[in-house]
């Protein structure tokens, strides 16, 4: 029995990289295994439960995932992977429950950086998640990163604290956001949906090392110049982040020329990916960066920050894939975001990006599980529903 943990997802609203790896990761294994062979883990007040659905989510676009219940059975044939922010919850009496019964245990390590660079977070995230890897790590028998880069962070990590623990497997999540027609979301300026103005895009949740001031900065030159380009922004607001949101309804292009859109469904952000004349991704820290690796498999045309995580992510795109790294500066990114619109084109879309059928396949092989064989074909036809026009899961 595969247990995956995704309390935290299936109760927040929230709908970033996390979530969206717990979301396809559970339904493209239910789909692999089948739906007597996995079960979704949470934990409450009552200890470890499993839920009896995993609830849809409006940006998703897919259907309530049906699930087997029952209690929980932690045993010797049992396999629970960890991939949720579990760290987050506080219930660390069922961590230590887990932790002491013979199940095998995965975990998923997505960064350090909430250890690494304390100031990008909240007060204590970079604590709590020390001490759950402290925990877990040692009593793991498989370690998940989805980079390379992350995973020697990991491996250098666990060394100077002297925490010993099972190899680690570098596996990279899928790149394909929408199978099916994408739709212009309904809050852009005309003369963007129709292709009048190109519009630059920036997506992930306002934090602060996303760099949504620079991407900002990029355009403003754009604007100082008296060329018509709007930008756009989608993602949730995130912490530490007022006064730059202050700033953005301060614009006199606000609105016109600037757009934030904290909800986007996976049809229109594929629309967005499409359209745009440039994506725009300045991060200063990523685990993996999953818009960067949407974006290019969509087709458009991406301007990244050169960090290690996203030189390893260029280098696993298809061929074609129209990817520059640059400088995490102002000038940089701007003269990069200029030659993006001077060489505006429509994206055509790609259908050449790692789906999500694959990176779940390769997933459970490294936990030791095996599939029943379906291909990719009968599994979005799994979830490709008459009343769902087309498939979001890649």
């Amino acid at each position: 029995m595969l247990y995956i943990d995704c309390g935290h997802t299936a109760a927040g609203a929230h709908y970033t990289g996390i979530q969206r790896y717990v979301r396809r990761t559970l339904r493209h294994a239910h789909a692999l295994l089948g739906a007597a062979s996995v079960r979704a883990l949470a934990v409450g007040p009552a200890g470890w439960t499993c839920l009896p659905r995993l609830p849809e989510h409006p940006l998703e676009g897919l259907p309530a995932l049906e699930l087997c219940t029952g209690a929980p059975s932690f045993d010797r044939n049992s396999h629970v992977f960890l991939a949720d922010r579990f760290w987050h919850t506080g219930a660390w009496d069922a961590l230590d429950l887990l932790l002491a019964s013979p199940a095998r245990i995965s975990v998923v390590v997505y960064d350090l950086l909430s250890m690494q660079q304390p100031g990008w977070f909240d007060q204590g995230v970079g604590k709590r998640f020390g001490r759950y890897l402290r925990k877990v790590l040692p009593r793991a028998d498989h370690i998940v990163c989805l980079s390379q880069a992350v995973a020697a962070d990991l491996a250098a990590w666990m060394d100077a604290q002297g925490v010993a623990g099972a190899a680690i497997s570098v596996i990279a999540p899928g790149h394909r956001v929408w199978h099916g027609q994408p739709e212009a979301p309904p809050g852009l300026p005309a003369e963007w949906v129709s292709g009048r103005t190109p519009f630059v895009l920036q997506v992930g949740t306002v934090e602060p090392r996303k760099n949504h001031a620079l991407t900002l900065a990029a355009v403003q030159r754009q604007w100082d110049r008296g060329i018509d380009v709007g930008c756009l922004f989608i993602g949730q607001r995130g912490w530490l982040m007022e006064s730059f949101a202050d700033t953005l309804a301060r614009l006199p292009q606000w609105q016109r020329q600037m757009v934030w859109l904290t909800e986007c469904p996976d049809s229109q952000l594929e629309w967005c990916y499409r359209h745009a004349a440039a994506v725009v991704y300045p991060s200063a820290g990523e685990g993996y960066g999953l818009p960067l690796a949407e974006a290019a498999c969509a087709g458009a045309a991406v301007v990244a920050s050169d960090t290690p995580v996203h030189r390893e992510i260029s280098h696993l795109l298809a061929p074609g894939a129209r990817v520059t790294l640059c400088a995490s500066e102002p000038v940089a990114l701007g003269r990069a975001v200029e030659a993006a619109l001077a060489d505006h084109r429509t994206a055509g879309g790609s259908s050449h990006g790692r789906d999500w059928h694959a990176a779940t396949s390769e997933l459970l092989a490294s936990l030791g599980l095996r599939s029943r064989g379906r291909s990719d074909q009968v599994l979005h036809a799994v979830f490709d529903r008459a009343d769902h026009v087309g498939l979001v899961l890649g």
